[in-house]
């Protein structure tokens, strides 16, 4: 967590340019398997150390609809090592639908690679 402390410094006080003592309020976009104590934690650096005026949690799945302004759909969010799948209906992430794979990105690129070289392509350079 101190790690986690000093790169929200940076990004709040230097990025975003937050001054001490006139802090603002705090959009924290969650995976769907987010623990609770995780988020307490967060909760309490958010208030204790920085000083929040507000704090509100969110789906990742349901602010992925909203940016393209829809509240109802699948989403279908792939990492660089999980897949989470998740339905939201009005606005609500259900959560018995929702599903994390585990297999990503980089596995996606590896199979790619895979077939390149089974058909004789040259390997692609990183």
């Amino acid at each position: 967590w101190a790690a986690l402390e000093r790169i929200l410094y940076d990004i709040l006080y230097v990025k975003l340019g937050w001054e001490l003592g006139d802090e603002g309020n705090l959009l924290i976009a969650e995976p769907i398997s987010t623990p609770r104590a995780a988020r307490e934690l967060m909760a309490q650096l958010a208030f204790e150390v920085f000083n929040v005026s507000g704090l509100f949690f969110a789906d990742e799945p349901v602010l992925s609809l909203y940016a393209i302004g829809k509240s109802s759909g699948l989403v279908v969010d792939i990492g660089h090592e999980t897949t989470d799948v998740s339905l939201v209906v009005e606005g609500q992430l259900y959560l018995p639908s929702a599903r994390r794979l585990p297999s990503g990105g980089r596995d996606a690129a590896r199979h790619l690679q895979r077939l390149l070289e089974a058909r004789g392509e040259p390997p692609l350079e990183r």
